[in-house]
């Protein structure tokens, strides 16, 4: 096997999404990749790939990952983590990094067989699957500064019920997903609705947040009903999300509805067609970077938070009055003309650099960690939800492929409610 100076390994979801992680983990390939690493990229599914520089991934699958370890027995565990191993090339320098809970423990076990150091860059917003039973292996990697989150809101909403989170600042990393943006020719501009006002959203419709958009669209639109409304989604989710969303907007006779599917990168030139987008996170960046009034919906409340005035440092100004939701907004820029001035958008090409330097800081961070290589007893986690125990019992009754089958079936009568 070949012999690299530094390798950098990554698991993650690549296929059947676009969401802010898996632009993340192709923004940070790229990066490393032009910096001299060697990329090694562990895809935890397979299907269609909508980011394409993440296409090369899809050839394998290691589908095991999405359960966690302590289901399968010592045997089946040691022979996965040879399994990955075994595809990873010798060098002095070998950096783990993961970024969810089905990921993270997976990743300190291989951390430990190449002696690398693992690091939790947790991508979500907000996790339910985080307890009492994994909390302590969390609170082990925030201790030797190896736990990071994308904003210090979603550190505290999900580590401080189980451990104090004491300089949230100092453990938040930039997960730059807001490239999302390109100069190129589209037909989806051709497929636009025309109407009196034209609003947008960015980002996966099965967010927590999505609901309050659609329902403060709906109720702005009641209140001008000899208006007419556009209103575009670009994003995706599961049929059951698309078909509750296209369900609630049908009531309203003046909103015509487009929904653009997972899509990825979006044309430059379609942002010209809004008066205003409402969309959360990174994805609230996009349109505001491009000049247009964006409302920025708060990923743990679910409620608008501003206007964005300032995308640079994601700085948003809230309308006067307290607890003020979407119609509110909608009103102020679209009737009232409330409008705010936007500076500091940074264009296409200048927003790379910006990226590369945050890029370069998180290396330097690992560079800075002086906590010696030592490992998490993962044995030491084990989830006592009924759930758990069956699939536990499933895993070391049957062979792997079985065992997934079986768990294919349940997630799917999940889906349709039986």
């Amino acid at each position: 096997m070949d012999t690299f100076d530094k390798v950098y390994v990554m698991m993650f979801g690549i296929s059947n999404i676009v969401a802010g992680g898996p632009i993340y983990n192709a923004n940070k390939i790229r990066f490393l990749e032009s910096k001299g690493w060697n990329v090694v990229v562990f895809p935890v599914d397979s299907g269609k790939v909508y980011i394409k520089p993440l296409e090369k991934y899809n050839n394998n699958s290691y589908d095991f990952i999405h359960f966690s370890p302590y289901i399968f027995g010592k045997r089946k565990t040691e022979k996965f983590v040879e399994k990955m191993a075994s595809l990873i090339p010798q060098s002095d320098e070998i950096i783990v990094e993961t970024g969810t809970d089905y990921t993270a423990l997976w990743g300190e076990l291989l951390a430990k067989k190449l002696k690398a150091r693992h690091i939790v860059m947790f991508l979500d917003e907000r996790n339910e699957n985080i307890n009492s039973y994994s909390s302590p292996f969390y609170e082990f990697k925030y201790r030797r500064n190896e736990l990071y989150s994308i904003s210090q809101e979603s550190l505290i909403h999900i580590f401080s019920p189980y451990f104090k989170i004491e300089f949230p600042q100092k453990n938040v990393w930039n997960a730059w997903c807001s490239n999302s943006v390109e100069n190129f020719e589209s037909n989806i501009i051709t497929l636009l609705p025309k109407a009196d006002y034209m609003i947008g959203s960015i980002g996966r419709l099965d967010k927590s947040f999505v609901s309050n958009i659609i329902g403060g669209v709906c109720a702005f639109s009641d209140k001008h009903k000899e208006n007419s409304i556009g209103l575009c989604l670009f994003g995706g989710a599961d049929d059951k999300t698309i078909l509750q969303i296209k369900k609630e907007i049908q009531a309203h006779s003046n909103v015509t509805l487009f929904i653009s599917g997972y899509i990825w990168p979006i044309p430059a030139a379609v942002f010209s067609r809004f008066d205003v987008f409402v969309s959360g996170a990174g994805a609230a960046i996009v349109s505001a970077n491009m000049g247009i009034q964006t409302v920025n919906m708060d990923v743990i409340t679910n409620e608008p938070t501003g206007l964005i005035d300032n995308p640079s440092e994601f700085h948003c100004v809230p309308l006067k009055g307290a607890n003020k939701d979407v119609q509110d907004y909608l009103t102020a820029v679209l009737i009232e003309n409330d409008k705010i001035e936007i500076h500091n958008t940074v264009s296409i090409e200048k927003k790379w650099e910006i990226i590369c330097k945050d890029f370069c800081d998180q290396l330097r961070h690992i560079e800075a960690i002086d906590a010696p290589l030592i490992y998490f007893d993962t044995r030491k986690i084990w989830d006592h939800r009924k759930i758990h125990k069956i699939q536990s019992y499933l895993a070391h009754l049957l062979d792997y492929k079985t065992f997934l089958t079986v768990q294919k079936l349940y997630s799917w009568f999940k889906v349709i409610g039986l």
